[in-house]
Protein backbone atom coordinates (compact mmCIF):
# COMPACT_ATOMS: atom_id res chain seq x y z
CA UNK A 1 0.00 0.00 0.00
CA UNK A 2 1.28 3.67 -0.88
CA UNK A 3 0.82 5.22 2.83
CA UNK A 4 3.97 2.17 3.78
CA UNK A 5 6.07 2.68 0.99
CA UNK A 6 9.63 4.96 2.35
CA UNK A 7 8.94 8.44 1.24
CA UNK A 8 12.38 8.35 -0.45
CA UNK A 9 11.15 5.57 -2.70
CA UNK A 10 7.89 7.70 -3.31
CA UNK A 11 9.96 10.29 -4.08
CA UNK A 12 11.76 8.42 -6.66
CA UNK A 13 9.01 7.55 -8.59
CA UNK A 14 8.43 9.45 -11.46
CA UNK A 15 5.06 10.77 -10.59
CA UNK A 16 6.33 12.41 -7.79
CA UNK A 17 8.77 13.98 -9.22
CA UNK A 18 6.40 15.56 -12.10
CA UNK A 19 3.85 17.24 -9.73
CA UNK A 20 5.84 18.08 -6.81
CA UNK A 21 6.82 21.25 -8.61
CA UNK A 22 6.27 24.46 -7.74
CA UNK A 23 4.09 25.41 -10.92
CA UNK A 24 1.84 22.44 -9.54
CA UNK A 25 1.67 23.78 -6.31
CA UNK A 26 1.40 27.03 -7.37
CA UNK A 27 -2.23 26.19 -9.41
CA UNK A 28 -3.94 24.64 -6.51
CA UNK A 29 -3.13 27.54 -4.09
CA UNK A 30 -4.59 29.97 -6.51
CA UNK A 31 -7.44 28.03 -6.74
CA UNK A 32 -7.89 27.62 -3.12
CA UNK A 33 -7.52 31.09 -2.24
CA UNK A 34 -10.39 31.80 -5.25
CA UNK A 35 -12.47 29.78 -3.55
CA UNK A 36 -12.07 30.54 0.09
CA UNK A 37 -12.07 34.14 -1.06
CA UNK A 38 -15.46 33.70 -2.93
CA UNK A 39 -16.77 31.96 0.30
CA UNK A 40 -15.72 34.29 2.72
CA UNK A 41 -16.90 37.15 1.15
CA UNK A 42 -19.98 36.65 -0.99
CA UNK A 43 -21.35 33.00 0.31
CA UNK A 44 -20.91 33.38 4.02
CA UNK A 45 -22.03 37.18 4.30
CA UNK A 46 -25.14 36.04 2.35
CA UNK A 47 -25.83 33.34 5.24
CA UNK A 48 -24.80 35.56 7.72
CA UNK A 49 -27.96 37.68 6.67
CA UNK A 50 -30.27 35.01 7.96
CA UNK A 51 -28.45 33.18 10.81
CA UNK A 52 -28.74 36.40 13.51
CA UNK A 53 -25.16 36.30 14.17
CA UNK A 54 -24.74 32.17 14.71
CA UNK A 55 -21.70 30.64 12.88
CA UNK A 56 -22.41 28.54 10.16
CA UNK A 57 -21.77 24.77 11.08
CA UNK A 58 -18.51 24.85 8.95
CA UNK A 59 -17.10 27.19 11.37
CA UNK A 60 -17.28 25.81 14.44
CA UNK A 61 -14.27 24.03 14.86
CA UNK A 62 -15.13 23.19 18.41
CA UNK A 63 -17.99 21.35 17.21
CA UNK A 64 -21.83 21.78 18.35
CA UNK A 65 -24.86 20.39 19.72
CA UNK A 66 -27.75 18.91 18.30
CA UNK A 67 -29.89 22.45 20.16
CA UNK A 68 -26.99 24.69 17.74
CA UNK A 69 -27.72 22.94 14.76
CA UNK A 70 -31.53 22.92 15.34
CA UNK A 71 -31.47 26.54 16.60
CA UNK A 72 -28.93 27.26 13.49
CA UNK A 73 -31.54 26.22 10.81
CA UNK A 74 -34.36 27.48 12.50
CA UNK A 75 -33.24 31.13 12.46
CA UNK A 76 -32.13 30.38 8.80
CA UNK A 77 -35.50 29.93 7.61
CA UNK A 78 -36.02 28.26 4.26
CA UNK A 79 -34.33 30.81 2.07
CA UNK A 80 -31.61 30.64 4.76
CA UNK A 81 -31.33 27.31 4.31
CA UNK A 82 -31.36 27.41 1.05
CA UNK A 83 -28.74 29.90 0.15
CA UNK A 84 -26.43 27.73 2.37
CA UNK A 85 -26.98 24.63 0.44
CA UNK A 86 -26.15 27.39 -3.16
CA UNK A 87 -23.76 28.39 -3.01
CA UNK A 88 -22.21 27.85 0.46
CA UNK A 89 -21.96 23.81 0.38
CA UNK A 90 -21.87 23.89 -3.47
CA UNK A 91 -18.28 25.30 -2.93
CA UNK A 92 -17.72 23.48 -0.44
CA UNK A 93 -17.99 20.52 -2.04
CA UNK A 94 -15.05 21.47 -4.23
CA UNK A 95 -12.79 23.52 -2.22
CA UNK A 96 -11.00 19.25 -0.48
CA UNK A 97 -10.63 19.03 -4.20
CA UNK A 98 -8.10 22.30 -4.31
CA UNK A 99 -6.85 22.11 -0.98
CA UNK A 100 -6.11 19.24 -0.17
CA UNK A 101 -3.43 18.43 -3.65
CA UNK A 102 -1.92 22.02 -2.82
CA UNK A 103 -0.97 21.02 0.66
CA UNK A 104 0.26 17.20 -0.34
CA UNK A 105 2.12 18.69 -3.00
CA UNK A 106 3.62 21.47 -1.07
CA UNK A 107 4.38 18.82 2.11
CA UNK A 108 5.92 16.43 -0.88
CA UNK A 109 8.09 19.15 -2.08
CA UNK A 110 9.45 20.34 1.21
CA UNK A 111 10.13 16.63 2.02
CA UNK A 112 11.84 16.30 -1.02
CA UNK A 113 14.07 19.11 -0.62
CA UNK A 114 14.82 18.04 2.66
CA UNK A 115 15.65 14.49 1.65
CA UNK A 116 13.55 13.13 4.73
CA UNK A 117 12.45 9.46 4.40
CA UNK A 118 10.88 6.61 6.88
CA UNK A 119 7.27 6.35 7.99
CA UNK A 120 6.26 9.17 9.85
CA UNK A 121 6.40 11.52 6.83
CA UNK A 122 5.25 9.25 4.66
CA UNK A 123 1.81 9.83 7.09
CA UNK A 124 2.75 13.25 6.68
CA UNK A 125 0.96 13.21 3.34
CA UNK A 126 -1.64 11.02 4.92
CA UNK A 127 -3.18 14.11 7.12
CA UNK A 128 -4.10 16.80 4.57
CA UNK A 129 -5.73 13.72 2.67
CA UNK A 130 -7.91 12.64 5.86
CA UNK A 131 -8.56 15.92 6.51
CA UNK A 132 -10.41 16.57 2.87
CA UNK A 133 -12.33 13.28 3.71
CA UNK A 134 -13.33 14.82 6.77
CA UNK A 135 -14.74 18.04 4.89
CA UNK A 136 -16.50 15.71 2.98
CA UNK A 137 -18.50 14.13 5.71
CA UNK A 138 -19.42 17.73 7.25
CA UNK A 139 -20.52 19.14 3.70
CA UNK A 140 -22.61 15.71 3.76
CA UNK A 141 -23.88 15.81 6.94
CA UNK A 142 -24.62 19.37 6.62
CA UNK A 143 -26.61 18.82 3.47
CA UNK A 144 -28.73 16.07 5.28
CA UNK A 145 -29.22 18.18 7.79
CA UNK A 146 -30.93 20.96 5.62
CA UNK A 147 -32.75 18.64 4.01
CA UNK A 148 -34.35 16.55 6.51
CA UNK A 149 -35.23 20.07 8.55
CA UNK A 150 -37.05 19.82 11.28
CA UNK A 151 -36.97 15.77 11.61
CA UNK A 152 -33.21 15.90 12.02
CA UNK A 153 -31.44 13.17 13.52
CA UNK A 154 -29.27 13.61 16.41
CA UNK A 155 -27.03 10.82 15.41
CA UNK A 156 -26.62 12.81 12.45
CA UNK A 157 -25.41 16.23 13.63
CA UNK A 158 -23.17 14.37 16.03
CA UNK A 159 -21.14 12.47 13.10
CA UNK A 160 -21.54 16.06 11.19
CA UNK A 161 -20.00 17.94 14.20
CA UNK A 162 -17.09 15.43 14.72
CA UNK A 163 -16.21 15.65 11.18
CA UNK A 164 -16.31 19.44 11.65
CA UNK A 165 -13.78 19.00 14.47
CA UNK A 166 -11.64 15.87 12.77
CA UNK A 167 -11.19 18.53 9.76
CA UNK A 168 -10.03 21.69 11.91
CA UNK A 169 -7.42 19.20 13.50
CA UNK A 170 -6.71 18.12 10.16
CA UNK A 171 -6.05 21.55 8.83
CA UNK A 172 -4.00 22.64 11.71
CA UNK A 173 -1.77 19.52 12.18
CA UNK A 174 -1.23 19.84 8.17
CA UNK A 175 -0.16 24.00 8.34
CA UNK A 176 1.74 23.37 10.81
CA UNK A 177 4.03 20.64 9.45
CA UNK A 178 4.38 22.76 6.38
CA UNK A 179 5.39 25.74 8.64
CA UNK A 180 8.18 23.19 10.35
CA UNK A 181 9.61 21.23 7.10
CA UNK A 182 9.89 25.02 5.75
CA UNK A 183 11.81 26.70 8.39
CA UNK A 184 13.53 23.49 8.41
CA UNK A 185 14.42 23.53 5.01
CA UNK A 186 15.41 27.74 5.32
CA UNK A 187 17.91 26.62 8.13
CA UNK A 188 19.30 23.53 7.45
CA UNK A 189 18.20 22.23 4.30
CA UNK A 190 19.59 24.34 2.41
CA UNK A 191 22.86 23.64 3.64
CA UNK A 192 22.78 20.38 3.58
CA UNK A 193 21.63 20.10 -0.03
CA UNK A 194 24.78 22.29 -0.98
CA UNK A 195 26.96 20.11 1.46
CA UNK A 196 25.77 16.66 -0.29
CA UNK A 197 26.18 18.02 -3.87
Amino acid sequence: MLYKMRSKQFYNQKIGEKYFTKKCILIFFLITLAVYLFMYFVSMPLIAEFSGGLPILDLKSEGYSYAYATNLLETLGKEGRSTYLFPQLTLDMFFPLAYVPFLVLLTGLLLKKNRWNGTFYDYSLLIPILTGLADYGENIGSILLIHSYPNISEGLVYFTSASTVLKSIGLVISLLLVVFYGVWYLLYGKKQASIGK
